[in-house]
C-alpha cells in the first residue's frame, strides 16, 4: 500500500508537546486543577442558570472535561475545528446566552490562545513556515485600507461601525489558515485533517438525500440538543419546483460548491490514505463518500458545481490523463444513480447547460432589479466601480439584504470586492484565490516529487482551482463555510510545499556527502537512527 507523502512511522506515539496534552509533563496536577475549575463553573451554572441552559452546558462541560487529554492534542483540535466548521452552519447558531459568541469564533479564539500559550511556555516549540500567509494577510489588509480610506463617509451613512465589524470578523476567519497551518506539522496530521473534511463532508452529504426525502435537516435542528441558539433562520431556496437541499451550509450554492471541493481530496484519500489500511476498503470507503457527494451536490441544484468539475477535469487533461479517465470511469455509475433518484433535477440541470442561448439569455435578466442575472449587473457595477477604483466604497458600504439594503445581489465575488474594497481589494481576492491554486498546480507539475507528494498537490490544486472559478458565480467570502474548508486546505498546501522543499534539501545533501536519514513521526522529523 502507498502511503501519504513522508508516511513513515506515521503510527508512531509520543507526546505531542501541546499544552494540556498527554506525556507533556505534571499531566495529574493538570487534571486536578481542570476537574476543579470544571466542578466550580457546574455549581455556578446549577445555581444561577435556567435548568434549560444549565442542563445542556453541564452535560457538555462533563464530556469535555472526560476528554480534555485528547481534545488539546494535534489531532484532537483539528478534530474540534473541523466537524465545528462541516457541522454547525456558520453565522445561524450561537452559544446560549451570547448572540455574539458564534461557536467557530470560540473555538478559534480558543486555539490561538493554545498556540501562544504553547509558543510562550513550551521551548521545544517553533513557529511554523506558512508559504501563502502573505496572500492571506494581504484581504484583511486592503479592507482596512479601504475602510480608512472611505471613513468619513462610511460614518455619515452609520456603516463605519458595520464596515469595522467586517473587518475584524474577516480577519479572525482568516486566522483559521494559521491555527490549521500550526497545528499540521506533520504527514500523520495533513492526512487526518484530510480524512477529517471527507469523511465530516460525507456525512453531511448523506444528511442532504435524508433531508431531500423527510423535509427534516438536523443541522438547523442543533439547538434541541445542544446549548446553542438560533439567530438566523434557514432559508428556503427552490429552483425546477423543488425546494434546494441546504445541509450545514447557508444556501444551495454554498453546500455544494464546498462538497465539490473537497472530491479531489476523496479521490488522493482513496489512493494514498494509510487507513483503512486494506486498499478495496479504502477504495470503498473514500469513493463511496465522494460519490454521496456528488449526489448532495446534484440535489442543491446548483448549476456552480458543474463549472467547477469542468475545471477540475481541465486541470486533469492538462496535467495527468490516467487519472481523469479513472475519475471518468467512476462517475458512469454515479451518474446512472443520479438519473435514476432524481430524474427531474439531473435533466433539467442537464438541459440548462445544453441550451447556451438560453442560459445566456437569463443571465442578462431584469437589469437594475433583485434577481437580476448576473451579466445584467456586470456593465452597471464595472461603470460604479470607476468613481471610488482604488479603494472603493468602503468594507461594508453594500448592504444586499434586509429593510436596509442599498445594493444588488451580484453573485459574483470579484465584482462585489471591487465595489467595496476597490481594485486593491480586487488583486488581494484574486491572489488570495488564484496564487495558491496555481503554485500548488505547478508543484504538481514537478518530477521529483514522490507519487503521493504529486497526487496531493494535484489534489490541492484543482480543489483550489475549482473554488477560485466557481467565486464568479456567487458569494464566496459571504458563505464562511466554504472559506474555511478553502483555509484548511490552504494549510495543508501550505504544509506541503514546507515539506517537499525540506525533502528536496535532504536529498540534494545527501547526494553531496551524505546527512543522517530522517523520518516522520506524530510529532514531527526525527533522526531514523
Amino acid at each position: 500500500m502507498t502511503a501519504a507523502p513522508g508516511s513513515a512511522g506515521l503510527r508512531q506515539r509520543g507526546s505531542s508537546g501541546v499544552p494540556g496534552s498527554p506525556g507533556a509533563g505534571d499531566g495529574s496536577d493538570r487534571t486536578g486543577v481542570v476537574t476543579a475549575v470544571v466542578l466550580i463553573v457546574c455549581l455556578a451554572l446549577a445555581v444561577a442558570a435556567p435548568a434549560d441552559v444549565s442542563a445542556p452546558a453541564i452535560l457538555v462541560l462533563a464530556v469535555g472535561a472526560v476528554l480534555i487529554p485528547r481534545l488539546t492534542t494535534p489531532s484532537g483540535l483539528l478534530t474540534v475545528l473541523a466537524l465545528t466548521v462541516l457541522w454547525i452552519p456558520a453565522g445561524r447558531y450561537s452559544v446560549v446566552g451570547a448572540p455574539a459568541a458564534l461557536p467557530w469564533r470560540l473555538v478559534v479564539l480558543g486555539m490561538l490562545l493554545l498556540l501562544f500559550l504553547r509558543l510562550a511556555l513550551d521551548r521545544s516549540a517553533s513557529w511554523r513556515p506558512s508559504p501563502f500567509v502573505l496572500v492571506v494577510l494581504a484581504v484583511p489588509v486592503t479592507g482596512l485600507l479601504s475602510l480608512l480610506a472611505n471613513v468619513w463617509s462610511l460614518d455619515a451613512d452609520n456603516f463605519l461601525v458595520p464596515g469595522t465589524l467586517a473587518v475584524v470578523q474577516g480577519t479572525l476567519l482568516l486566522t483559521i489558515f494559521v491555527v490549521t497551518r500550526q497545528l499540521v506539522t506533520t504527514s500523520w496530521a495533513a492526512d487526518w485533517l484530510l480524512r477529517l473534511l471527507v469523511v465530516g463532508a460525507g456525512i453531511v452529504a448523506l444528511s442532504v438525500g435524508w433531508e431531500r426525502a423527510t423535509g427534516f435537516n438536523i443541522f438547523i435542528n442543533l439547538h434541541q440538543f445542544l446549548p446553542l441558539q438560533l439567530i438566523a433562520d434557514a432559508p428556503v431556496v427552490s429552483r425546477f419546483g423543488t425546494v434546494r437541499a441546504l445541509g450545514s451550509a447557508n444556501h444551495p450554492i454554498a453546500l455544494s460548491v464546498m462538497l465539490v471541493m473537497l472530491l479531489p481530496v476523496a479521490a488522493f484519500l482513496a489512493r494514498h490514505s494509510p487507513w483503512p489500511r486494506t486498499r478495496p476498503l479504502r477504495l470503498l470507503v473514500f469513493l463511496g463518500l465522494a460519490s454521496a457527494m456528488v449526489l448532495a451536490a446534484v440535489l442543491t441544484g446548483s448549476r456552480t458545481f458543474v463549472v467547477m468539475v469542468g475545471v477540475m477535469m481541465g486541470v486533469l487533461l492538462l496535467l495527468d490523463r490516467a487519472v481523469l479517465g479513472r475519475m471518468l470511469v467512476a462517475a458512469v455509475p454515479v451518474g446512472v444513480v443520479a438519473l435514476l433518484a432524481v430524474p427531474g433535477t439531473v435533466l433539467n440541470l442537464v438541459s440548462s447547460f445544453t441550451d447556451p442561448s438560453a442560459l445566456i439569455e437569463s443571465q442578462y435578466s431584469s437589469p437594475g432589479w433583485r434577481g437580476s442575472g448576473r451579466l445584467a449587473d456586470l456593465g452597471p457595477s464595472l461603470v460604479q466601480a470607476q468613481d471610488h477604483l482604488w479603494f472603493g466604497t468602503g468594507v461594508g458600504s453594500r448592504i444586499v439584504t434586509g429593510a436596509e439594503a442599498n445594493a444588488q445581489i451580484l453573485d459574483n465575488q470579484y465584482l462585489s470586492t471591487l465595489l467595496e474594497s476597490g481594485l486593491l481589494g480586487l488583486l488581494a481576492l484574486l491572489g488570495l484565490l488564484f496564487g495558491p491554486a496555481f503554485m500548488t498546480l505547478r508543484l504538481a507539475w514537478g518530477r521529483d516529487l514522490r507519487p503521493a507528494e504529486r497526487h496531493l498537490a494535484l489534489a490541492l490544486g484543482c480543489a483550489f482551482l475549482g473554488y477560485a472559478v466557481s467565486a464568479f458565480f456567487f458569494d464566496a467570502m459571504a458563505f464562511q463555510q466554504t472559506v474555511m474548508v478553502f483555509l484548511m486546505l490552504l494549510a495543508v498546501a501550505s504544509w506541503l510545499r514546507v515539506s517537499v522543499g525540506r525533502h528536496r534539501t535532504g536529498r540534494e545533501l545527501d547526494a553531496a556527502g551524505g546527512t543522517e536519514p530522517v523520518r516522520e513521526t506524530r510529532e514531527g522529523p526525527v533522526a531514523a537512527g
